[in-house]
């Protein structure tokens, strides 16, 4: 049985770039719309400052972001590192802080559950 590789390349190079859009576009759906302007921020002001202390890094990429990226190939790099980047915290870092009239009692969270959630007395 012979292969045509070059039907086979061509096949499997849109197979992945299709994957890779249906992907980006969860992904970038999955970001809440209140807070894409404060993660774009983020990876902005965050590659800003890797780039001028020369540090080698994925989300150095984003020094030019406006908005999320559209889900297309040519954008995984950046989107990715956007969002990674947003994901990856230590369980003492809050990614997204509270102004100092919203924040909660140590170890509770209640009150910041009700304000998000629209009731008074969830427990």
């Amino acid at each position: 049985m012979r292969f045509d590789l070059l039907q086979l390349r061509v096949g499997l190079e849109a197979a992945l770039s299709s994957a890779i859009t249906d992907e980006l576009a969860i992904l970038r759906d999955s970001v809440p719309l209140d807070v894409r302007g404060e993660l774009v921020a983020l990876a902005t002001h965050a590659a800003a400052v890797l780039n001028g202390q020369g540090v080698a890094s994925e989300i150095a990429a984003c020094d030019s972001l406006r908005d999320l990226p559209a889900a297309l190939p040519e954008a995984l790099r950046v989107t990715a590192a956007a969002i990674d980047r947003a994901q990856k915290k230590k369980k003492s870092e809050k990614w997204r802080a509270c102004r100092p009239d919203e924040q909660p009692a140590q170890n509770d969270d209640r009150p910041r559950r009700r304000r998000l959630h629209g009731t008074r007395n969830a427990a």
